[in-house]
């Protein structure tokens, strides 16, 4: 069995195909025909496209990204390259996709987003570009497969009206600051953040978002046999686990702003950490990896 950490297709065409319908993330027995899905990092390399996708599985915190110390051959590659990370393989596929019927995935991801946003749909929820249709009288059409509820879709859009809408937002698009980030994870939810982060769209309020809370003080009037109010009294930590999960709403809880800012572009939650002073808790909103770091060390 054979193990692909890093694919050139330029140098090694062939690998092309393996690698669109999955070959290379499947293992079959050859006595029993059993199938085996193998989940194992992968560097994707087209160099006539200058391409490059780095798919990332999730650790078991969720978190993903691109190693610092492999992150520098982002500089190798050069500003000309089009860098991204995923986190799963069919979102490699789909760059892979979108990159072959000559478009740009981060005006793709910005269309599907407004589709989302016209059509009521999830964000979070799959949507995925399948590719260009054409019919039999010359027209083009862009497919896309939704899911919800666990029931796919097909939704198809004319290729000139996808171009249009593409046309107005793009010179807006290229008037936004570049991002810093070498090997961006571009889908919906970065989209949003990006045109929010410019001011192209304006966050509102009402929105119901999950956010993770670490609390070092929680169990510890338990522990201590106090009774709830006298915790109140003392003002300490009514709370039994030192880590919980509470859902706040954006405009109350916290300003839209701050979610824009500090939620995670993977699962689109918060991350909290309680830290207090005179024995008063102040809440501090952090980025994923620093609150897993923070989770990890308080043992949580």
């Amino acid at each position: 069995m054979s193990v692909w950490a890093s694919v050139n297709v330029t140098t090694d065409p062939d690998l092309k195909r393996d690698v669109v319908e999955g070959n290379l993330a499947r293992f079959e027995c050859r006595a029993c025909r059993h199938s085996t899905k193998i989940e194992s990092d992968l560097l994707y390399h087209d160099m006539t496209k200058r391409l490059a996708i780095w798919l990332k599985y999730p650790d078991e915190d969720g978190f993903f990204a691109v190693d610092p110390a492999a992150a520098a051959l982002g500089e190798v590659l050069g500003e000309a390259y089009t860098r991204r990370v995923v986190p799963s393989y069919e979102e490699l596929v789909e760059k892979i996709t979108i990159a072959d019927a000559g478009l740009d995935d981060f005006e793709i991801e910005t269309v599907k987003l407004f589709i989302c946003i016209r059509e009521q749909i999830d964000i979070a929820a799959p949507f995925v570009f399948v590719g260009l249709k054409r019919s039999l009288f010359g027209g083009t059409s862009v497919v896309f497969t939704s899911a919800e509820q666990g029931r796919s879709q097909d939704r198809t859009y004319t290729l000139q009206k996808i171009q249009t809408t593409i046309a107005e937002v793009r010179p807006r698009l290229r008037e936004m600051p570049r991002d810093g980030d070498v090997w961006p994870y571009v889908n919906r939810d970065y989209v949003l953040k990006r045109l929010s982060d410019a001011g192209l769209i304006t966050p509102v309020g009402g929105q119901t978002v999950k956010v993770h809370i670490l609390d070092p003080q929680a169990g510890l009037g338990q522990a201590l046999g106090l009774a709830e109010d006298e915790l109140q009294e003392l003002e300490m930590s009514t709370a039994v686990d030192t880590y919980r999960v509470e859902d706040w709403t954006v405009g109350k809880e916290v300003s839209a702003e701050q979610y824009r800012d500090f939620h995670d572009p993977g699962t689109r939650d918060l991350y909290v950490l309680l830290v207090y002073e005179a024995g008063k808790p102040s809440i501090h909103l952090v980025r994923r990896d620093v609150w897993i770091q923070a989770r990890t060390a308080m043992g949580a």
